[in-house]
């Protein structure tokens, strides 16, 4: 049985010149791009601004793309690497309107293999605005692993004064807890006279030792922005350190003349008392002594005059009357040599 293809039915039929029906003298390919200058007008500040090119080869022969030199924070999407004689392609800048650089003029360049448009530079025009602002604005941190939690809370306000609901909170860290509520009468901002809330977060007192950074993303639904981005940074310090971390002793003379210090410091608000330290090695031995009661004290680790040559690895633990840190381990590592 015979089967009729409509012209709709053969709708998915790249529209590209079979390279065949192209005369031998078939001009060299040839790029133009519409438009070259996009206008996309205000958009939220947390937005992804969206500019559309249709990219075309008005030539005789294929045509290469690539793109480069994009401003910071923007990609493109949809770029083929080759267009055929009389084929198009639709491209799309996306802007991240929190990580770009501020500039209102985009930019983005095409390269081509037309040789009279071998890089073809295309912009889009973009006026970022906050239409939802958050007070302070940042989540700094600097603290004691240990230490109380502390709670930031961040008043969130429309600068157009529409009415919005905060639908969500995600944390860049599992142990930031947040949370969120509409903001009490005597919380709310004078300067805003739309909807306002109140976003908390709290640091758990077991948080990792190290920098702190990310965004606490607030998911809203306001006509125009749907997220406020809010900065965390600062740094979680461990309740007691060692400097150096690790006691890396290199070559240790077997006398009783070969030392090394490490020294040991007490960052959280009480005082800490250290009662004990022992090590796994017999080639060393350990002493503790206090410099400034419950803050700081110097350890001394010294070669046993009757341990064998050679190296040695292991661990040094100081033992503490805190029930937040009962031990603390050092790692150890050398090699015994003779005097």
């Amino acid at each position: 049985m015979a089967i009729a293809l409509s012209a709709v039915g053969c709708a998915r039929t790249p529209r590209v010149v079979p390279t065949a029906a192209l005369p031998d003298h078939a001009g060299p390919p040839r790029v133009t791009v519409d438009p070259e200058v996009q206008q996309l007008g205000v958009v939220g500040l947390g937005e992804d601004a969206v500019a559309e090119y249709v990219v075309r080869n008005d030539g005789g022969t294929p045509l290469t793309l690539a793109a480069s030199r994009l401003s910071r924070g923007a990609r493109v999407e949809g770029l083929t690497p080759e267009l055929r004689p009389g084929e198009s392609v639709r491209v799309r800048l996306m802007i991240d309107t929190i990580d770009g650089d501020g500039n209102p003029r985009q930019t983005w360049t095409l390269v081509t293999s037309d040789p009279e448009r071998p890089r073809v530079v295309l912009a889009a025009d973009i006026d970022v605005r906050p239409f939802l602002v958050a007070r302070p604005g940042y989540a700094r941190y600097i603290t004691v692993q240990h230490a109380r939690e502390g709670t930031i809370s961040q008043a969130i306000g429309a600068t157009d004064g529409a009415p919005f609901k905060v639908l969500g909170v995600d944390s860049p860290v599992p142990t930031l807890r947040v949370s969120f509520r509409e903001a009490l009468p005597d919380e709310r901002q004078p300067a805003w006279s739309g909807s306002q809330w109140r976003v908390m977060s709290t640091l758990a007192e077991d948080s990792a030792v190290g920098a702190l950074s990310g965004y606490i993303v607030v998911h809203t639904d306001h006509p125009r922005q749907r997220r406020v981005l809010v900065p965390l940074s600062g740094f979680v310090r461990p309740m007691m350190a060692v400097t150096p971390p690790e006691a890396r002793l290199g070559d240790l003379q077997r006398q009783p003349s070969a030392t090394r210090h490490l020294f040991v410091k007490n960052f959280a608000e009480e005082q800490i008392e250290v009662i004990g330290a022992s090590t796994d090695v017999a080639t060393v031995k350990v002493e503790i002594e206090p410099l400034e009661r419950g803050r700081t004290w110097r350890l001394t680790l010294a070669s046993r005059p009757d341990a064998a040559l050679g190296p040695f690895e292991g661990k040094v633990v100081l033992y503490t009357a805190s029930p937040k840190l009962p031990r603390l381990e050092i790692p150890l590592s050398g090699r015994l040599v003779a005097p």
